[in-house]
């Protein structure tokens, strides 16, 4: 009895192997993909702390807003609003300059305590969790913060 070979080839080759050859390479498409995701949001959630932390801090070294505390927080809240930053998340305190410890924070500073260089500190932290919560991955969540500090330039007259 005689075989017909073009029942199991094809013009380049046999049926099946590019299907084959696509089953075989898609776990390691899906695994870069995913992998460039969550680097990128993880890049992501970095930058939003830093830019909540950083616009907290200048809010915060301003002459109307230096011991408001409720509008420095805002202000680091509205710029993390996308990592689920919370206000408890946020730290605000005030030192005398770098390498100096803290002397207050800001539910409980005295405005008259505060002179000119003296510097508000804001530190601003997120959580971010691999797979978004969505997808169980058995990476631990990591944790995210980032700390500005900016001279308050109290009692000077601009010409």
């Amino acid at each position: 009895m005689e075989t017909h070979v073009t029942d199991q080839k094809n013009k380049r080759g046999f049926r099946g192997q590019s299907t084959l050859e696509f089953a075989l390479i898609l776990p390691v498409v899906l695994l870069l993909m995913i992998s460039m995701i969550e680097v990128s949001r993880l890049v992501f959630t970095w930058a939003m702390v830093t830019t909540a932390s950083r616009e907290a801090v200048r809010t915060g070294s301003t002459l109307l807003y230096y011991t408001d505390c409720t509008t420095i927080r805002n202000s680091a809240l509205n710029a993390g609003v996308f990592v689920g930053m919370t206000a408890g998340d946020i730290s605000i305190s005030y030192d005398h300059g770098p390498g100096t410890s803290s002397y207050a924070s800001c539910a409980i500073v005295n405005p008259s305590d505060v002179v000119s260089g003296d510097r508000v500190v804001v530190s601003s932290t997120a959580y971010y969790t691999p797979g978004g919560g969505f997808v169980p991955l058995p990476i631990p969540p990591v944790t995210v913060s980032s700390t500005a500090a900016r001279t308050i330039a109290k009692g000077m007259s601009v010409p």
